[in-house]
């Protein structure tokens, strides 16, 4: 029955791609270049090495305080930087966000590490868990079909 509707849909959608091509190639849209820029090699080093070990079960909490325990090591993580170099706080403002880039990387490496050896989310539920699900509907007075969506912390009304 899925595939079913999986393929009814895909064929629904055709008279709307097919649109979707003659706009474009009336456009004559030019293709966009795009230039992936990550850290220094070094200065991602120097961000793994100083992330490896630090983060662990101090992320592992729920969303919200996870954000107010990252944002104190990042705090730190930059302190730490600005120290080993050598440089007072306007000095390394300068090369602040290129490391800035390299502790968001190293800890995403972290939290997937974390995700992949110990089978665990950085909110603590199993890989089989999903956040809390709810939905509501009529939330708004005088509105035609109001709802709410919620899943986590994450919200959605329509």
């Amino acid at each position: 029955v899925i595939v079913d509707a999986i393929a009814w849909a895909h064929q629904a959608m055709q008279p709307a791609i097919a649109l979707q091509r003659e706009l474009a190639s009336k456009v004559e849209p030019a293709p966009q270049e795009y230039e992936l820029v990550l850290p220094n090699e070094d200065i991602q080093a120097v961000a793994n090495q100083w992330v490896d070990g630090k983060l662990g079960e101090k992320i592992r909490r729920p969303y919200p305080e996870r954000n107010e325990v990252v944002n104190e090591i990042r705090w730190v993580f930059h302190e730490a930087m600005a120290e080993q170099l050598g440089l007072d706080a306007e000095e390394y403002a300068a090369v602040r966000d290129e490391y800035d880039e390299a502790f968001t990387l190293a800890l995403h490496n972290d939290v997937r590490r974390g995700i992949v050896e110990e089978r665990t989310r950085p909110d603590g539920r199993a890989l089989t868990e999903i956040r809390p699900l709810s939905s509501e509907v009529g939330i708004l007075p005088r509105t035609h079909g109001s709802s709410l969506f919620t899943r986590g912390v994450t919200q959605g009304m329509n």
